[in-house]
This record gives C-alpha cells, structure tokens and sequence, in this order.
C-alpha cells in the first residue's frame, strides 16, 4: 500500500473520509450512524474516558446536570455519554489544549477525554486540574473506520493488527 497518514482535527478528518478525499480513520470508535460509510477493522486495545474539573464537588455523572462540560468537537462517544444528564450544557473544542484552556478559564465546569489530558495536564504541570472520575459505562473498543470502496484495506489492516503481539501493542501504546 502507499499509505499516508493525515493529522488534523477529528470533526474535520471524519468529514474528509466521508467525502471520500481520505481512506480512513485510525484511533475511531464504532458508531452505527457511520456504518453506511465505513467497514470497521478488529479493535486493538479499548479506552476509558475521564471526567476532570478544577473542583472537588464532582464525583459522578449525575453531578454534571445543568453544567457546561467540554468535549473533544465530532467525539460521538463523549456527546453520546454526556447527553444523557439533564440540563447539561456541551462546550465543543478542536483540540485538547483548547479543552484545557476552557477549564483553566472558567468557561466550562468540567470537561470530558481519555488518557490524552491527563498526560497534558502531567507534561505542563498544571496542579489545578484534576481527574474526578472514570465515566461509567466508557469502556470503548477503538479501531479503523475505513471507507466501505476500500474493503482490501479493510483486510490488510486486520491482519496486521493480528499479525502484533500483544507485548508489542503494550509496547506502542506506552
């Protein structure tokens, strides 16, 4: 394969392999309302998404109603999970340093992410925010979405996938 890979913001890399100008999604998550667009590959690790604040008073989800929570923009897990608690109010962002800002600035209450913030608010030493909690019911398989035109790389990416052993996927992922 000659393959490429393209970074930029999700809510505009999902509208690129929609509209066909790339072939695929790495780090995605199987949604049934993307099933008439993609094949989703063999899933090689799962996540877990976190709650984190600047306050002590949230402890579940329930302590989100009628709060401002930012999320990841296009992230259907985060909208998916969040939209269920009365009153809330989603602040979408592009990026998780702008996830961070909005926290940092009062702009939202809390926000909502994976592993990702964490590590960002561990690599710029940011004391004032904290994980609250591991959102229940998170737990998501992440894998390749890739166009349904393409089912052979469809293929050749599961076997790859097969092809790693599991020390070596622990070995990538740290």
């Amino acid at each position: 394969t000659n393959t490429r890979l393209v970074v930029g913001e999700w809510s505009h890399l999902v509208d690129k392999a929609r509209a066909k100008e790339i072939d695929g999604l790495a780090v995605s998550a199987r949604h049934a309302e993307r099933a008439a667009h993609f094949l989703f590959t063999d899933s090689p690790y799962t996540i877990t998404k976190f709650i984190y604040t600047r306050s002590t008073k949230f402890r579940r989800m329930e302590d989100l109603a009628d709060r401002r929570v930012g999320l990841r923009k296009g992230n259907r897990l985060e909208e998916k999970l969040l939209l269920e608690i009365p009153g809330i109010k989603l602040i979408p962002a592009e990026s998780d340093e702008a996830l961070i800002s909005l926290l940092l600035s009062g702009e939202v209450d809390a926000l909502i992410g994976g592993i990702r913030i964490r590590l960002a608010v561990r690599q710029k030493l940011l004391p004032d925010i904290r994980l609250a909690f591991i959102v229940p019911d998170s737990e998501t398989n992440i894998l390749y979405s890739i166009r349904k035109d393409w089912p052979e790389l469809h293929s050749i990416i599961n076997k790859a996938l097969a092809a790693i052993p599991l020390r070596e996927r622990l070995a990538i992922l740290e």
